[in-house]
């Protein structure tokens, strides 16, 4: 029979590559949008799944194992905007944030597993579900940027796609 540590240590060190993963999205993806606002938003998640990955590795090595760094973790939370490199040069910002938010419910749904495992206990079942709570709300703040409307008549500007499509089709009137 296999050590209960280890069965964790195993799933923890799943959730640190789907989360590295995520946050090198999140990295690529702020490194091409144009809106200063989403950047931000798209930078602070990246930094979120650090400390993420940090509380992670942390854990293991309390379970006496080692944590499974690997080049593709950005360690230094300071570092994330020197590292802003862009990657996608013919990509949409719309599809950069979906792309994101997918990558992120990918997180949510490999935490959801781990929590749904009976093996896993304790504070680290606290720590695992504080971590998923806070995926879960990026995903609906990068949402809330995505949908906000900025109409762009006489120095307002439009970056949602159904303000757009409103105001091609002159459904949207300003008085």
């Amino acid at each position: 029979m296999e050590n209960i540590n280890n069965i964790v240590i195993k799933k923890l060190n799943h959730l640190i590559a789907v989360a590295a993963y995520s946050q090198n999205n999140y990295i690529a993806a702020a490194a091409n949008v144009k809106n200063e606002l989403i950047k931000k938003s798209l930078l602070q998640n990246a930094k979120e799944r650090t400390a993420d990955i940090a509380e992670l590795n942390s854990i293991i090595r309390s379970l006496g194992g080692f944590d499974n760094e690997t080049n593709q973790i950005v360690k230094d939370t300071d570092d994330i905007e020197k590292n802003v490199k862009s990657s996608f040069t013919l990509v949409d910002e719309n599809t950069l944030i979906n792309e994101c938010i997918i990558k992120d419910n990918a997180v949510a749904n490999a935490y959801a597993e781990a929590l749904a495992d009976n093996k896993i206990f304790g504070s680290i079942r606290d720590i695992l579900g504080y971590q998923l709570s806070g995926i879960r709300n990026s995903v609906k703040s990068i949402r809330f940027y995505l949908r906000k409307v900025f109409i762009n008549i006489e120095g307002y500007s439009i970056q949602n796609r159904d303000a757009q499509d409103q105001m091609e089709s002159s459904i949207l009137r300003i008085p």
